[in-house]
């Protein structure tokens, strides 16, 4: 298990099994090239749901919510993922594109 905190205070446990799962690969991939706003969220929503778990996923949605007035903002969900992603990533537990 991976665990860490986000710089707001998130504290979080990840499988590090999910990480090399075909899925979490291809909806990071999508995330990434994608232009669309509204696939983003959708993307943003399943790539949580993946590495958190469904249950870790909502724990995030009213950590965002507790900090703003009851407001999930969209970019503050964003910003809570990439930054589970940087901590991962700077432990190198991602596997690179070109493996």
């Amino acid at each position: 298990m991976i665990k860490g905190e986000t710089k707001s205070g998130f504290k979080f446990e990840i499988d590090e099994r999910v990480l090399k799962d075909w899925r979490v690969i291809r909806l990071v991939a999508k995330i990434e090239k994608n232009e669309n706003p509204m696939d983003t969220v959708e993307y943003i929503e399943n790539v949580g749901n993946k590495i958190l778990t469904e249950k870790g996923f909502n724990k995030l949605l009213k950590h965002i919510e507790k900090q703003n007035d009851g407001f999930c903002l969209i970019d503050d969900v964003g910003n809570e993922i990439a930054d589970i992603f940087a901590q991962i990533n700077s432990k190198n537990l991602m596997p690179s594109s070109t493996s």
